[in-house]
């Protein structure tokens, strides 16, 4: 790791060259995203000329960035975005100033302690989106599978800025940020930067001067040690992870001959059970038949009550009739007998006359 060094981009472009030359040898990008791109020009810009899988170009100004068409149109892998970055999705406040290389979402009259003739053209109301969010974005977040990525921050960010910029900062070995070295209101301070940017694992390598005496541009690297540690440890717990995952294997094995036997006891299960399907089939069947033959013999059965019934009913009616004719003639028998007892008696009467007669 080479010494926080200050070295003039401009003119002396070939120390800032020499630090990111320097920067690259330790930590060859797989990516790399440029925020603030601008009109193309700086020596943050050289990295252009190098071989990188995928890069991103990323202003807030469309009208700043007419020259990366033909640039994006060199390769698949050149990204371009124009978005305002800030908080994650929502209207945020940008302010054109008089030099439009300073427009951006810090008010411009904060910046007049840099640049006292600074004024603010207009302002207009934005969607801002966080960083992490624009490159989940970008092609289905393929930035975000990267785990070298340059992040070139080429204007003052804010503390909020950041707070939606983890997952990106995890995938990044170098940072650049644009900073002021005097206290800007709504910018983080360096100081706040180191100590926010050393808690992830980066150390301060550079300061590379503008063509502002207070405006650098601060690089940050990956801790090399904090990677062997962090290696280290990841080591260690890939190897606990493989123990855990045998372990788990080992189980899982045992679990599935028990099953293979359950499944075994399964299907004898299922064979009994179809075999006492098909039994119950075919008593059902023959039930079938059973109740069929029951259903007619009950029917004839029904037939034959019915017609016994009718049967039972003439003959009833032909035996009142019977009594009917019976007790007519039983009456008509004993008018007859009283008739034969009154004649007889007048037979009586009369010989009891005749025999007088005869006496006389």
């Amino acid at each position: 790791m080479f010494a926080s060094t200050r070295f003039q981009t401009d003119p002396g472009l070939e120390a800032a060259q020499l630090v990111l030359s320097m920067a690259r040898a330790l930590f060859v990008p797989d990516s790399v995203v440029h925020l603030g791109a601008g009109t193309g020009q700086g020596p943050l810009h050289q990295w252009r000329q190098w071989p990188v899988k995928q890069s991103l170009l990323v202003d807030s100004q469309a009208n700043r960035m007419a020259w990366v068409k033909e640039w994006a149109e060199q390769s698949p892998s050149h990204y371009v975005k124009v978005a305002t970055l800030g908080a994650e999705k929502t209207k945020a406040s940008f302010q054109i100033a008089s030099n439009q290389n300073e427009s951006g979402l810090v008010d411009i009259e904060k910046l007049t302690g840099l640049w006292p003739n600074l004024k603010r053209v207009e302002t207009l109301e934005v969607d801002s989106i966080g960083l992490d969010r624009l490159l989940e974005e970008t092609d289905s977040g393929v930035f975000l599978l990267s785990s070298k990525i340059w992040l070139l921050v080429d204007f003052f960010c804010s503390a909020e800025f950041w707070s939606v910029a983890s997952a990106t900062l995890s995938k990044s070995s170098v940072l650049v940020i644009r900073q002021s070295q005097i206290s800007l209101e709504g910018v983080e301070s360096i100081s706040a930067c180191d100590k926010r940017l050393a808690a992830l694992g980066f150390i301060r390598a550079a300061d590379l001067e503008s063509n502002h005496p207070q405006v650098i541009h601060g690089v940050y690297l990956r801790n090399l040690s904090t990677e062997v540690q962090q290696a280290l440890s990841l080591s260690n717990q890939e190897a606990k992870a493989k123990n855990e995952l045998a372990l788990k294997l080992e189980e899982e094995s045992k679990g599935r001959a028990a099953l293979a036997q359950e499944k075994a006891a399964l299907v004898q299960d299922k064979a009994a059970l179809e075999k006492e399907k098909a039994r119950l089939i075919q008593e059902a069947a023959e039930f079938e038949q059973q109740k069929a033959k029951l259903t007619k013999e009950t029917m004839a059965l029904k037939v034959s009550l019915e017609t016994q019934a009718k049967e039972f009913s003439a003959t009833q009616l032909r035996c009142q009739e019977l009594e009917s004719i019976n007790q007519n003639l039983e009456n008509r028998q004993q008018l007859l007998h009283e008739e034969l007892v009154k004649a007889e008696a007048q037979i009586e009467l009369i010989k009891d006359l005749l025999l007088r007669e005869s006496g006389i």
